[in-house]
């Protein structure tokens, strides 16, 4: 959308959006709530759907979106993510249903774009995971919160020393003691190792 909107401007930019919803509207039923969440991000809410159901209107909105599309002397051929989260497994509201779909859409365009993907509530606590535990280690390493500790290494059969390894450890005040297989892989994936 956004190349769209570059490249042929506004007015053919809102010409494509047209031409979308009226397509998802075609494959909609009058129980179906179609809206514009934003940019070009729509939302279809489908009552009373589950299974493989839910699957075929997936397929039917890629094959339907996916169509080419000519916009003024342009043809264009685009295609469409699609997460879905579903109530009650997702979420008991539409917030927490929306978010889920939003995750589950990311996952989508990061797997290959043209895809649908179902939400997945572990991928989601994970990725709520390292938010919140990134941010803690940021904080905590501007506080001096990490504490070095030294355990001795020693040869069994002497009983000698034969060196020391240095051992990270943090304990932050509201999340405890976290170990050092939770903090070291966000710190990799946040740039703050």
């Amino acid at each position: 959308f956004r190349d769209i909107n570059d490249a042929l401007g506004h007015v053919y930019a809102d010409q494509f959006l047209v031409e979308i919803a009226g397509r998802i509207r075609s494959i909609s039923r009058d129980d179906y709530v179609l809206s514009r969440s934003g940019g070009d991000e729509f939302v279809v809410v489908v009552p009373d759907c589950e299974g493989k159901r839910i699957e075929e209107i997936a397929r039917q909105l890629l094959d339907t979106i996916g169509r080419p599309l000519q916009i003024g002397q342009n043809t264009l051929s685009i295609s469409c993510s699609i997460g879905i989260s579903t109530f009650p497994a997702n979420g008991p509201d539409s917030e927490s249903l929306l978010s889920h779909a939003d995750t589950a859409m990311r996952q989508a365009k990061e797997d290959g774009r043209g895809i649908f993907r179902f939400a997945n509530l572990e991928k989601n606590q994970v990725a709520q995971d390292r938010l919140v535990l990134g941010s803690a280690l940021r904080d905590s390493l501007a506080q001096g919160m990490l504490q070095l500790h030294y355990q001795p290494q020693v040869r069994t059969h002497t009983l000698e020393l034969s060196g020391v390894e240095a051992l990270s450890r943090w304990h932050h005040p509201h999340l405890g003691n976290i170990f050092p297989s939770r903090f070291i892989a966000v710190a990799e994936e946040t740039g703050q190792i």
